[in-house]
């Protein structure tokens, strides 16, 4: 039997055909994740049980990541914030960067526990976001739009997988009706980058994951930006805030387009590598 800390060197060593070393140890310990739960890196000293339905799943799946499929798409998920999202192809893979500042953005309480909390997140992708805000506040009143049907069908899996009770509209941005009342929250982490940039994101992202999740036109990639700025002067209540994704290369500019439309208390925060990665602020009062 094989010891849990040398299976991940194994596989990482098989891996660094297609990935860069601490990437392909990320990847095998999801591999590994996936097929034996994530309860085995609670010893990781310890040999891997020996189940030949199990070692047949993690050969399955290994051959298609050395394929280039995303590993999440392989294992048929990944957490966020602890919690198992179903995901497959059509859907946007959550990144480490949006689970990070999903998680300070949960502790802060002000943001959810308003009175009559009413909360959208737009283009949900897999419902990881709107699923956190239910989870952690389930008197909040959560709205998750889309336009992609494929997407709203796994959103809609993991809530009801994690007892969840959400609002799903399968629409754009530019078709989402005016709410029954404000909304006291928006989140978002829209499509940013440029598509011109393509070639620079790695094959299994580009050739794989929905490229209306990904990418902005290069004749105006911030168009997504000035329709949340709109959507939200109209719809998001007096003085209630905002959080919303930005692309780095682009975030200065992201904050100027909102600045422009009044709204107020605007600050980028940086990400896990120091990077301006979400923008925050306030409706006008």
């Amino acid at each position: 039997m094989q010891e849990i800390s040398f299976a991940i060197r194994e596989l990482a060593h098989v891996l660094r055909v297609r990935y860069a070393a601490e990437e392909a140890t990320q990847v095998a310990r999801h591999l590994l994740g996936s097929v034996y739960g994530e309860g085995i890196w609670k010893r990781p000293w310890a040999a891997l049980p020996f189940n030949h339905g199990r070692k047949a799943m993690l050969n399955l799946r290994l051959r298609q990541v050395l394929q280039g499929m995303p590993v999440q798409y392989a294992c048929r998920g990944a957490f966020f914030l602890s919690r198992w999202m179903r995901l497959g192809p059509g859907v946007f893979i959550p990144r480490p960067e949006t689970e990070e500042w999903m998680g300070r953005l949960l502790s802060q309480s002000d943001y959810f526990e308003q009175p009559q909390a009413h909360i959208l997140d737009i283009g949900t992708g897999s419902g990881c976001i709107a699923i956190s805000v239910a989870l952690a506040y389930p008197k909040a009143r959560v709205v998750a739009i889309d336009s992609a049907a494929v997407a709203l069908n796994y959103a809609r899996q993991n809530a009801q997988g994690l007892g969840v009770s959400i609002q799903w509209i399968q629409k754009c941005i530019q078709q989402l009706p005016a709410p029954d009342r404000p909304y006291t929250l928006m989140l978002s982490n829209p499509p940013y980058v440029p598509f011109a940039d393509r070639m620079d994101l790695a094959p299994h992202v580009r050739d794989h994951e929905p490229w209306m999740a990904l990418f902005a036109s290069d004749k105006d990639p911030l168009a997504f930006y000035r329709l949340l700025a709109d959507y939200a002067l109209r719809h998001l209540a007096p003085a209630c805030p905002f959080a919303f994704e930005v692309h780095a290369p682009l975030a200065v500019q992201s904050l100027q387009i909102f600045a422009e439309h009044g709204f107020q208390h605007l600050r980028l925060h940086p990400d896990l590598h120091q990077r301006p990665r979400l923008l925050t602020g306030t409706a006008p009062a």
